[in-house]
């Protein structure tokens, strides 16, 4: 659940600028007095994704609220609140409210970009408010842990055992809890009971009579938590990998995580491609955390905030983790056998980039995780966790881990909610439950006990499915308007059925160009390629257009071409089609890669897709046009072709032809064609 959605930040770096709104395009009631709930417009507090327009598409605002409702004249606490216009210019009245998970999760930042990048639908004609849960990233106060960041840092290096590395942790959480007791920040008011109340607050200080409340995660077990405790106004509700107060998430994850390997494993078993492309899987995995935990390999891990890289000891449990941690993804579940084959053989680009990213998160409220999960789900002992069947990679660790969190817990010293918050929701609110058959920490099972006391319930499972169903697909999407529209109507599920299992990538239907993520990924070789390929490309370019003028010049004077001169024509001719095909190729390139990146279709970070390999038809044609120009060197050297100037002007077109295709050679795009 610690896992937030924003893995698009992978490929695309949002870059934008800040306008302030307009106060009349939104139909907010914003209560400007002193007294709380109230909400108050402000500028974004967070740099837009491109093309918004603060006033026009989005209204940014603090929601301000008690920090205890127990004590509504006691101190208040401000929650960011981002509301996204709908793109109907008459919107339905009733909004969608969304809350992330976690808990700690920031809702704007894993939302915003997403809604705005145009691979989702869901504000088409409802306005879709971001609530900045109590405690997170834009929030005031943040209950953000900087020191878990730097204590992470410090210990890349390091091959540390499964205690030496949770002793490390929690001491860094301790050290945080202290400097937010410091700061005068009351940690138990930051509990899901708390939070629900901050969503009723919401929708009485915008003005809604009614909403539609829609959680992930953890955000699935706030809105039931506000179902439960605030059920007026709430028309729907929709719930995206389920965590019903029933049952304690944290005792279940070790046999969760067993599930979701097992499940992944026996897909690629019963898949032709993926168990012809990479056989004995299962094996492979356990035998490759066997050799990392005896070898540690060592990878370099990337801080994306300042571009700083570190060296990194990968050992077979942080191997295990991560790929528990990246079934979360249903976009990347396609991947895993591959990145399982190639960490095998100590190949880990894919995966130190996707690692860079889960530990060095600064989005991510642990102070408020730990708040809301030691208040709700700290009350077991040891006896409690079921280990049985579990494999002993897995139950040792997983043991240790929950461990940890009693440690911390008993520390943290948070006011538990009590036996009452840990009752099943009962309820005839329309609620539509999303479920992902992979889901490694909240499977299907967790949805579908939520629905036995959910009357108007329709449960969904998405059998290529990860963690969070929303924005991952047109069909997921789809279903959700469906619901949206008339809740009291089961949506048209058949779309589900179009893609039954994850189509795993291998040799078959992937073109596998490494240096294309790494290009994608910024990475400074491949830049400079990059560039220096644009820039022969370009010198290229400027030859026919040199030549026409030439011609055209010639042509207006009458200037006559000698004869001996006509088979430099011909050499001519050749490298200015050279230099169309070669821009060609880059430009198709470069234009089918961005699509792809701005898809978020993760099959960038490895390559293409295999339809599109009639484009590497380009790059063996060039060898020939090359080895033409190569020729008429010769000859304009030897035969005296055209003026010294000349002859030196083409030997560097043919210089800048051959860059062209060392650069191509190199990134393994030659010989495509033929594979």
């Amino acid at each position: 659940m610690r896992l937030t959605a924003f893995l698009n930040t992978l490929i695309i770096s949002v870059l934008a600028f800040r306008t302030f709104f307009i106060v009349h395009t939104f139909p907010v009631q914003a209560n400007l007095h002193g007294e709380v709930p109230r909400f108050e417009t402000t500028p974004c507090m967070f740099e837009l994704p491109p093309g918004a327009i603060e006033g026009k598409d989005l209204q940014c605002g603090y929601l301000h609220v008690p920090q205890e409702y127990k004590d509504p004249e006691g101190p208040s606490i401000r929650l960011a609140v981002a509301i996204i216009k709908a793109k109907d210019p008459n919107p339905r009245s009733d909004p969608l409210i969304m809350a992330q998970g976690g808990p700690g999760g920031s809702t704007i930042h894993t939302y915003v970009t997403q809604i705005f990048s145009g691979t989702t639908s869901l504000r088409a004609s409802r306005d879709i408010v971001l609530l900045e849960q109590r405690g997170t990233l834009y929030s005031q106060p943040s209950l953000t842990c900087p020191e878990i960041i730097d204590e992470t840092i410090q210990t890349l290096d390091q091959d540390l055992s499964v205690e030496e590395s949770l002793k490390a942790y929690e001491e860094a959480v301790l050290k945080c809890r202290t400097r937010l007791i410091s700061e005068g920040i009351n940690l138990s008011a930051f509990d899901s009971l708390e939070n629900a109340s901050d969503i009723n607050s919401l929708r009485i200080a915008l003005g809604y009579d009614q909403i539609n409340l829609y959680g992930v995660s953890y955000g699935t077990l706030l809105a039931l938590h506000t179902l439960q405790n605030h059920p007026e106004g709430i028309r729907s509700v929709i719930l995206d990998a389920v965590v019903p107060p029933q049952i304690n998430f944290i005792l279940e994850s070790p046999q969760s995580q067993k599930r979701a390997f097992e499940k992944l494993f026996a897909a690629c078993s019963s898949n032709l491609d993926c168990s012809e492309n990479y056989p004995n899987l299962e094996d492979l995995f356990w035998n490759t955390i066997a050799q990392l935990n005896e070898h540690p390999a060592d990878i370099i891990v990337t801080d994306f905030d300042n571009g700083k890289t570190y060296p990194t000891r990968l050992n077979g449990d942080s191997f295990r983790s991560t790929i528990f941690q990246m079934l979360y993804v249903t976009e990347i579940i396609p991947f895993l056998p591959h990145v399982i084959y190639d960490g095998s053989v100590g190949k880990f680009d894919f995966l130190q980039r996707i690692l860079s990213l889960l530990i060095i998160d600064r989005t991510m409220s642990y102070g408020m995780y730990y708040s809301v999960l030691c208040a709700e789900d700290a009350d077991f002992t040891a006896a409690d966790i079921n280990l049985d069947g579990l494999p002993p990679e897995i139950a040792q660790y997983e043991k240790e881990n929950i461990l940890s969190f009693l440690r911390i817990c008993q520390q943290w010293n948070v006011q538990p909610l009590g036996d009452t918050a840990d009752l099943p929701v009962l309820s005839a609110t329309p609620t539509l439950i999303l479920n992902g058959e992979y889901d490694p920490i909240t499977p299907p099972y967790f949805g579908e006990e939520a629905a036995k006391t959910l009357k108007n319930s329709y449960v969904v499972t998405f059998s290529n499915g990860g963690h969070g169903a929303a924005m991952s697909g047109k069909c997921q999407d789809q279903i959700i308007l469906d619901f949206l529209d008339n809740p009291l109507k089961r949506p048209d599920t058949s779309c589900i059925y179009e893609e039954a299992s994850p189509q795993f990538i291998s040799r078959n239907n992937t073109i596998f160009l490494p240096a294309l993520g790494k290009l994608m990924n910024l990475e400074r070789r491949e830049v400079v390629e990059f560039l220096a390929l644009t820039v022969a490309i370009l010198f290229m370019l400027g030859a026919p257009l040199i030549w026409f003028i030439v011609w055209f010049v010639r042509k207006l004077t009458g200037k006559l071409i000698l004869p001996r001169s006509r088979p430099a024509i011909f050499f001519r001719w050749v490298a200015a089609i050279n230099a169309i095909l070669l821009a060609l190729f880059l430009g198709l390139l470069t234009f089918v890669s961005f699509r792809l990146a701005l898809n978020n279709d993760f099959i960038i970070l490895y390559g293409l897709p295999s339809s599109t390999k009639p484009l590497f038809i380009i790059p063996p044609t060039t060898i020939i046009m090359t080895a033409l120009m190569l020729i008429g060197v010769i000859f304009a050297w030897r035969r005296t072709y055209w003026s010294i100037w000349n002859r030196m002007y083409y030997s560097l077109l043919s210089l800048a032809a051959c860059t062209s295709l060392l650069i191509l050679s190199l990134w393994n795009m030659v010989g495509v064609i033929f594979k």
